[in-house]
Parts: C-alpha cells; structure tokens; sequence
C-alpha cells in the first residue's frame, strides 16, 4: 500500500466574522491625485487572515478587478467619463481563503459572496463611488472625512503548516495596534472636549470697560467684590464704577482659577 505524506489540497472550515472601522480625513481633496496613487489602510486580522484595504481616489474607469502580484484581470468595463473611487481587500496572509465580503463607504454599501482569495491577492471594486455621488451626495460625514466599515466572513482557509500559522507575537501586535489606535482617539476626543468647554466658557466682564477678563490679563477687585481690568486699573480708577468702593487689590484666587480653564 502506497502512503502520502499530505494530500494535495487542503482546507480547513473555520468561520470566522469580523468588522473593520476607519476613517479618512479630507476625502474630498485626494481625488485630484494622479490617478493610480492609493492609499492602504493598517493591515488587521479576521480570524488568522491578515487583511488590508487600500483605496484609489481617482480612477478612470468602472470595471470589477480582480488584482494580483503579477497582473491584473478584468471583469466588467464600463466606458463612464466620470471618475470613481475605487475600494480593494487584499488577502496579506501567505494562504488562501474563502471569504464573504460587505463594504460600505459612507451611506453606500456593496458586497461580494464567496469570494476565492489566493495569498497576497486581492478583490474589490474600481467604481465603488463617483466623484459626483462623493461630493454631491451626504458621503462624508460634518469632518470631511471618510467613514469606512468593512464586514468580512471567513468561511474556508487552506491548510497551513507551522511556520505559515500566525504566531503570538503577530497577535499581540494586532492588539497592540488596537490599544494605541483606541488611545489615540481618546486622546482627540478629550482635546475637542476641552475646546468645547472654552467656547462655553462665560468670562467675567470688567465693571468699567465690559471687556472679557481672560488670562494673563491681572485682576483687580474692590471691597464689595467687583472686578476690573488692569487697563482700566492703571486709567486712574482709584474708586469701583458699581458701587464706589475703593480697590483692594488683585483678584488672585480668580486669576489662578481662570488661568485653569485656559
């Protein structure tokens, strides 16, 4: 009896769903790039295949593609004088998967069912959006930026040795990636709200001129407790506009405490 080491062809059922979130800023501007330029998103994991999008801004014609190392196949052409935003997953594993495939840009979502993807190939639209729906349509969201959201399902992957299989250490970066992209947007969504809280801010007016009292301006603050502002102060106001009481002196506490908000 004759025995094989391995079969010629195996795969392993391992469904597995995930979803991938992004946002690009100035959308808008970046489909005057020369067409051809792309822009790739941070490789991310759906079950033990590594994925990346990338994104063409401005291409010059609508046809479904299907893009590998050595090549390009084509699809369906269709001759539109518009130019598109195309959108492509890329397989960045070194096997192959089987995959189902929701994308959705904006308010405009596409799919693709049972998807054969081979090891450092890809699938994807050439014309997932015009120009025309991009900049006349409510695509972008109040920022200007693109909202990206990519849901994928991976039903079959070919069967991989040791050495193929995704160790530790790229799952601990994968999660490291995360942590410091999650830190980040905190980080930006503290600044804004600390903007905001200044642009709410109601300052105290000085009691002579009505000017806003904002730091490092000096404080001056008569017995009665109204304030007044240092131009005011040196302008020879020895008595409070309000209620005729002499100076005291600098408001300090309220200096420190508006210099706080600052």
């Amino acid at each position: 009896m004759n025995s094989y080491k391995a079969c010629d062809d195996e795969w392993i059922l391992r469904k597995t769903e995930g979803t991938y979130f992004l946002r690009i800023g100035d959308f808008a501007s970046k489909v005057n790039w020369s067409p051809g330029t792309f822009l790739d998103s941070k490789t991310f994991l759906i079950g033990n295949t590594k994925f990346k999008l990338r994104f063409f801004p401005n291409n010059p014609c609508s046809t479904k593609e299907v893009v590998n190392d050595n090549g390009l196949e084509t699809d369906v052409i269709d001759n539109n004088n518009d130019r598109f935003i195309g959108v492509y997953l890329y397989n960045e594993s070194n096997f192959d998967v089987l995959a189902d495939i929701k994308m959705t840009l904006g308010g405009k979502t596409m799919a693709l069912q049972k998807q054969f993807l081979r090891e450092k190939e890809c699938i994807g639209w050439s014309s997932f959006l015009s120009h025309h729906q991009l900049l006349h349509t409510k695509i972008l969201n109040r920022e200007g930026k693109l909202e990206v959201r990519a849901e994928i399902t991976t039903n079959w992957e070919r069967k991989v040795d040791q050495a193929q299989s995704m160790t530790n250490t790229d799952l601990l970066q994968g999660v490291l990636r995360e942590l410091s992209g999650l830190r980040k947007e905190m980080m930006r969504m503290e600044a804004r709200m600390n903007k905001q809280v200044l642009q709410e801010t109601t300052w105290p007016q000085c009691t002579k001129c009505w000017e806003s009292l904002r730091p490092p301006s000096a404080i001056y603050q008569c017995d009665g407790g109204h304030v007044i502002c240092e131009d005011c102060h040196e302008g020879a106001v020895e008595k409070c506009p309000s209620c005729n009481v002499s100076f005291g002196g600098r408001a300090t506490a309220l200096e420190s405490y508006l210099r706080s908000l600052n």
